[in-house]
């Protein structure tokens, strides 16, 4: 080690401005995130009728399907379709629904961002970053940003992004359980004898 280079590097890039904090005291629990907390179990109490109606189309349609006798495949097709064909309804609400759904998040990410720098928050995660909720990331890449981001101006703002990862692993369960329910459902149906 020669005498012209310092141990350690200075502290900081040059030119590096420190981050921007929000006055003391400020709080980031605005009524627009919770409500984007809770959106995703908006959508799936809102799928409940789709999810029940392809639970009696593959119920029916398993329950149709008979192995031990000699049935016509046209038979089998025709009441495929038909259980196809009643759905057809459901899935265009929900996903309609769906689309919907993320424009309000959209929405409140605006709104949330606006109370923010309301309330003295400098730079707050941008509610643009709420558009992702079209690509199927959900609310997520929002909920996410904004907590760093609020973190990091005010020191506190953590509660919505655990709720959210509460809501989410609630929907990965119950998602799960419906399957195996539908599954179970559908095979039960089936005649083997």
């Amino acid at each position: 080690m020669t005498a012209s280079h310092p141990p350690y590097p200075p502290q900081g890039y040059p030119g590096m401005t420190p981050v921007p904090r929000a006055p003391e005291g400020t709080t980031t629990g605005t009524v627009w995130i919770w409500l984007i907390v809770v959106l995703p179990l908006v959508q799936m109490l809102a799928s409940i009728p789709l999810l029940v109606g392809i639970g009696e189309m593959y119920t029916k349609l398993f329950g149709t399907l008979d192995f031990s006798d000699s049935a016509s495949s046209n038979e089998v097709m025709q009441g495929m379709l038909s259980s196809y064909i009643g759905l057809f309804g459901p899935v265009l609400w929900v996903t309609l629904l769906s689309y919907l759904l993320s424009g309000v998040g959209v929405l409140l990410g605006w709104l949330d961002w606006r109370e923010l720098r309301g309330r003295g928050v400098p730079k707050p995660f941008h509610w643009a970053w709420g558009f992702f909720a079209f690509t199927g990331a959900g609310t997520l890449v929002y909920l996410i940003g904004r907590t760093v981001v609020a973190r990091r101006r005010t020191g506190t703002g953590l509660a919505p992004l655990w709720a959210g990862i509460v809501v989410y692993i609630v929907l990965m369960v119950a998602t799960f359980a419906w399957t195996i329910a539908l599954v179970a459902s559908a095979l039960s149906a089936v005649k083997l004898h």
